[in-house]
């Protein structure tokens, strides 16, 4: 469902997630390792803004797991993936509840420190790699053990 073409299938499916995932440590753990990660960062990139918000979602919560194996922990993994960009620039657009569910992600994913380095706030912007964003949300990394 996650890997649908139609964009309403990615926000029940990602809705549908979110819910089980909440309500259980061994369905995050069963939904990760059925390989769901890659595809919920796909959707950050969605034309549906709902689709967007629940996937933010759905990786802030992916990103408390901890490993199942001696790899890195998921909040590693998730960055290393890609998410990070889309998560920032879903800091620009004009919905409230998109903007929340980005620094909500991007405040669990920052306390790792080794990911603090790949987001950047300088001068009121939040900036990667790749260049500036336009800031909406001060201090998502002020106090990253906070989020």
């Amino acid at each position: 469902m996650l890997r649908s073409e139609d964009s309403g299938v990615h926000y029940e499916a990602v809705g549908v997630i979110g819910n089980l995932v909440h309500s259980s440590t061994e369905i995050k753990k069963q939904v990760l390792t059925e390989g769901a990660l890659q595809p919920v960062i796909n959707l950050l990139s969605s034309p549906c803004q709902e689709s967007q918000r629940e996937a933010a979602l759905l990786l802030g919560q992916f990103a408390t797991q901890p490993p199942d194996d001696d790899g890195p922990d998921y909040k590693s993994r998730i960055v290393q993936r890609g998410a990070v960009p889309p998560l920032i620039r879903m800091l620009a657009q004009d919905d409230t509840a998109l903007k929340e569910m980005a620094a909500f992600a991007l405040g669990r994913l920052a306390q790792n420190t080794h990911n603090q380095a790949g987001i950047v706030q300088v001068n009121g912007q939040f900036t990667t790699a790749s260049g500036p964003t336009s800031s909406c949300v001060a201090g998502v990394l002020r106090a990253p053990a906070q989020a």
